[in-house]
């Protein structure tokens, strides 16, 4: 059997499974949808599997391990929206039997994935409601979007569930948690997305409002958290001053090694790139002990730090590497990696306090990891 027609058997499954009550609710013909594109099934195959569901019978796999398979991908269509059809429960059991799966074995399958189910559905609520105020303005500034895209990331969110919050984001509304502590960890949220682009619009405001009325709070209470904000804002830019000013510090350090070196710039950059490409870290670069702990501290700068802190900048490199050698100078390439930190530093370069085995070290991990 080829794993297309296992596909197709395991979509029928759970096609069925979904229209055990008679109908297929929005959240199971999505995620549906979702499977069916996960599966490599062209559109007129799923339409007809849908279209006809109620003439289609399960099909038993051929072996327990794949029965089993079957069984969690029923249950978790079956699950889709947080609850239990009964009647989608007594054909789970029916299937389960001619599969001679128990019944003890079922209850602990639909026990996990419910628990599985309601952080799902958790995780969807914070999203909505952090796009519902980042949208109330009528427009997502980058600032708004990179927290959306960064909270989707965290919760894990489905392509299906964020496709359903951006489509159907006006006949949306705001969901209260149950539980306290996480209602007013989401109010904080809210009003952190509000916040996040310097201003504070009227529509924002009166979403974050609402939904502080809601759980016993006010304005008082957003007032707090709005301030709450602001002088974590400051003491975290105080910081990253201080962090900046000493991490450039390391740079000038480090360039002015490098001027100690016995090679030309040209030499040194032919070098940086011969050892990314050979990762021959016993190369020795000069007499001195110190030469080779400027070139190696170059490269752990330019690749362990700067890279490491943002992937894009190893498309960059080779053109700024390129320029330099071209100029017969290393001025540019400094500037290069003094504006990199300036955007994507945040924590402090351990350079200065690492001895030359272990900056090769982090080097070949770096590398290592590069090319898996």
């Amino acid at each position: 059997m080829t794993p297309k027609e296992k596909h197709l058997i395991t979509f029928q499954n759970i096609s069925i499974m979904a229209h055990a009550d008679g109908e297929f609710r929005e959240e199971e013909i999505r995620l549906l949808a979702e499977m069916a594109r996960g599966m490599g099934l062209s559109q007129d195959e799923f339409g007809e599997i849908i279209q006809n569901v109620a003439s289609l019978d399960f099909i038993i796999p051929e072996d327990d391990v794949e029965c089993e398979h079957e069984l969690r991908m029923v249950v978790l269509t079956m699950i889709t929206d947080g609850e239990i059809d009964p009647r989608e429960y007594d054909s789970l059991l029916g299937f389960a039997r001619r599969m001679n799966i128990s019944k003890e074995y079922v209850d602990k399958v639909i026990e996990f994935y419910l628990y599985k189910q309601k952080e799902r559905l958790e995780n969807l609520a914070v999203f909505q409601n952090l796009y519902l105020v980042a949208i109330a303005d009528g427009e997502i500034d980058d600032k708004e979007e990179a927290l959306l895209l960064e909270a989707a990331e965290t919760l894990g969110m489905l392509q299906s569930d964020l496709d359903y919050v951006y489509n159907n984001a006006e006949e949306l509304s705001l969901i209260i948690p149950e539980e306290e502590e996480e209602r007013e960890q989401s109010l904080r949220n809210l009003i952190y997305m509000m916040i996040i682009d310097g201003e504070i619009d009227d529509r924002e405001y009166q979403i974050c409002l609402s939904f502080a009325n809601s759980i016993g709070y006010g304005e008082e209470k957003i007032g707090l958290v709005i301030t709450s904000y602001e002088e974590q804002k400051k003491k975290e830019q105080e910081e990253r001053e201080i962090i900046l000013q000493t991490n450039i510090d390391v740079y000038l350090d480090l360039y002015n090694g490098l001027k100690k070196i016995p090679k030309s710039p040209v030499e040194i950059i032919d070098l940086v790139e011969e050892l990314a490409i050979s990762q021959t870290w016993d190369t020795v670069i000069g007499p001195e002990e110190s030469h080779d702990t400027a070139f190696y501290g170059l490269m752990w700068l330019l690749y362990t730090r700067i890279v490491g802190m943002n992937h894009d900048m190893l498309v960059m490199l080779p053109l700024h590497l390129d320029l330099a050698r071209k100029k017969n100078h290393l001025g540019d390439l400094h500037k290069f990696m003094l504006e990199a930190e300036q955007r994507h530093g945040r924590t402090y370069i351990s350079l200065p306090d690492k001895p030359l085995p272990e900056i090769k070290a982090d080097l070949k991990e770096f590398f290592d990891k590069l090319t898996i």
